[in-house]
């Protein structure tokens, strides 16, 4: 269980660095940034802290919480449209 997750992990914040790296989503300026060991440690912390706020949204009623996460990956898309892609190539 506990390599599924440190897998899981790995896999995510790879695939969010990937887009990052080629200006697909906002914020990728700040995304692409990498340790000296050349991991993306800003997607890492995206992903866990999308993974806790998960865990977390639970405890809320379920209605409330599938409306959140549809809201904020709603609107996340939107803003990849609509917003400037600075510090892109």
């Amino acid at each position: 269980m506990l390599t599924q997750l440190i897998a899981a992990v790995v896999v995510a914040s790879r695939f969010i660095f990937a887009l990052a790296r080629d200006c697909a989503i906002p914020f990728s300026s700040l995304l692409v940034r990498t340790s000296k060991n050349r991991e993306p440690w800003v997607a890492d912390l995206l992903v866990i802290g999308a993974m806790y706020a998960s865990i977390i949204g639970q405890w809320i009623p379920a209605s409330a919480y599938y409306n959140l996460i549809q809201a904020f990956g709603f609107w996340f898309m939107a803003l990849a449209y609509v917003s400037k892609r600075t510090g892109c190539s």
